[in-house]
């Protein structure tokens, strides 16, 4: 970024003590401004202090839901609960939260029984 601050300075200086015309102005500005396209970037990345929890890697099912809030995560947090579950905490914090499967019931899944009772 200062190479390129430094070049379009030189550029501006050369168009006021030469006064070039907008052809070659326009050229050397476009051969900077490639160069700087080309450039890798920022060497150093600055990641974000917050965690945010795996991303959802599928959609939440019925049984899920149930284990989350009657099974066997009941108590469990909701960061290990998305991470076992392959969920995100969003989903985790929408179901305790009451604003997704607000119909689900205790007596829909049988404490030990892994299918539904659809």
């Amino acid at each position: 970024m200062k190479t390129l601050n430094s070049q379009l300075t030189a550029v501006v200086v050369d168009l006021i003590t030469e006064k070039q015309n907008i052809t070659k102005l326009t050229t050397s500005i476009l051969a900077i401004l490639e160069q700087f396209e080309n450039d890798e970037g920022p060497k150093h990345v600055v990641q974000s202090a917050r965690d945010y929890g795996p991303k959802s890697t599928r959609k939440m099912t019925r049984k899920d839901a149930w284990d989350i809030l009657f099974g066997s995560y009941k108590k469990s947090s909701v960061k290990d609960i998305a991470n076992a579950l392959g969920l995100s905490k969003g989903q985790v914090y929408s179901l305790k939260g009451g604003y997704t499967f607000k119909d689900i019931t205790f007596d829909e899944f049988k404490p030990d029984d892994p299918e539904s009772v659809e």
